[in-house]
């Protein structure tokens, strides 16, 4: 299958081959379902024309289930696109809107990502490989997203959120049990606390918690900040996170990875 404008519509060895849908302006389908909530979306490049707003290069159908991307967008367009679509999708079926404060954002977006990641494993391979190619360099995202990454990698010290050094700290129980938190995040000194007896699912979701609160910090995202400048901040920011930090973000695909096997383990213990 060839494309007359994106060249991910004929698909590569590294990522997923897209069916062909021939009717009402539907260039290619992707050949996996998205799930959010109790939606499963399919994902689809459609021509420009056919979306509802002139404006807009990507939309969101909620009643018929779909996300269209413009086929005119180029590889970085089509990850920001999809992130982004999948950011608000989140926010919607957990009830965000523009009079929810900061915290309400970040615990939506955060518990949020780490949802879609194991609900949608052919999904997340796919954002993975894509991140591979934007970041470049070797990164290896999509083997590690399909649990065949390199060696344990040891926890992350040191983050670059946007252009602020945020150092990455693991609290003792007993500090964790004092000051009745899992983690947080300083405003006055970027660090990045989390306790020690965190594992699998719920350390991938405090970690990534505070560093969206350094994502807030630093695209100045606070409380009365609308739907659409959170969910562009949170976009935008995950993905210079990533790219500034491709270490931390193997290290977080890990944590996924090592939760989906326990959990695998128990089930056939069970």
């Amino acid at each position: 299958m060839t494309s007359r404008k994106n060249p991910h519509i004929a698909g590569r060895a590294s990522l997923p081959r897209l069916d062909v849908e021939p009717h009402c302006g539907v260039v290619a389908e992707f050949p996996f379902r998205v799930r959010i909530g109790a939606y499963r979306f399919s994902v689809r490049f459609v021509e420009p024309a056919v979306l509802p707003r002139r404006n807009e290069s990507t939309w969101t159908d909620y009643n018929y289930q779909t996300i269209s991307l413009s086929c005119d967008l180029d590889e970085t367009s089509i990850l920001r696109s999809f992130l982004r679509r999948v950011i608000l999708s989140l926010h919607y079926v957990h009830g965000i809107d523009s009079t929810s404060n900061e915290e309400t954002f970040t615990h939506s977006f955060a518990g949020g990502l780490v949802n879609f990641a194991t609900d949608n494993p052919e999904a997340w391979v796919w954002f993975n490989q894509m991140l591979d190619l934007h970041v470049g360099n070797g990164t290896d995202f999509g083997r590690a997203a399909h649990g065949l990454g390199k060696r344990r990698l040891a926890r992350p010290q040191r983050l670059l959120i946007r252009d602020r050094a945020c150092n990455v700290i693991v609290m003792n129980r007993k500090t964790s049990d004092r000051e009745k938190r899992w983690g947080d995040y300083s405003y006055a000194t970027g660090d990045i606390r989390y306790c020690e007896s965190l594992v699998g699912v719920h350390k991938a979701i405090i970690f990534w918690h505070e560093v969206v609160h350094a994502i807030h910090d630093q695209w100045k995202m606070t409380d009365g900040n609308s739907l659409r400048n959170f969910a562009q901040a949170q976009t935008l920011g995950t993905l210079s996170f990533i790219r500034k930090n491709p270490g931390a973000w193997h290290w977080l695909l890990q944590t996924l990875n090592e939760a989906a096997g326990a959990a695998d383990m128990r089930s056939k213990a069970a």
